[in-house]
């Protein structure tokens, strides 16, 4: 916080003032993840690959008979090495989801109904900007009934 100062000159009806606050915040930028490949596991209902991946997959847990005397490193790297069989196989024999695109929920003609009743509102058109805001509102209402973007 480097500085914060009550304004006495801005006072309010109920004899409160308002507080300003400077701060110095430093925000972390957000990192981007690896991408990673989404496989459809509706492909395990073919017979030939669900066998296949059992195949690839099966060899991980041979390793299940090994006894393991409550060594974290080794119980570690038999959930890694089984999960890098898992991906692996899944990469290789699955088939990758596709990916949808989201629909906009507003389209660019009711952005611009929204930009003209500003436009109206800053201008001290008041009647232009209550016809344009009924207008909005009907076009959001058939959003609502109707489930697309208008």
């Amino acid at each position: 916080m480097l500085d914060t100062f009550s304004d006495r000159s801005q006072a309010l009806a109920s004899q409160h003032f308002p507080v300003i606050s400077t701060l110095d915040v430093a925000i972390p930028k957000h990192e981007q993840r690896d991408p990673k490949l989404h496989v459809g596991c509706h492909g395990l209902n073919d017979a030939l690959i669900a066998q296949r991946f059992a195949e690839r997959t099966g060899s991980s847990f041979q390793a299940l008979n090994q006894p393991c005397h409550n060594d974290s490193e080794k119980i570690n790297a038999f959930y890694g090495n089984l999960c890098d069989s898992f991906a692996s196989a899944a990469s290789e024999l699955l088939p990758p989801l596709k990916s949808q695109p989201r629909k906009p929920w507003i389209s660019d003609a009711s952005l611009t109904f929204i930009d003209k009743r500003n436009d109206a509102r800053r201008q001290g058109n008041f009647d232009l900007e209550r016809e344009l805001t009924l207008i909005i509102k009907r076009r959001f209402v058939m959003i609502s009934q109707c489930g697309f973007s208008l």
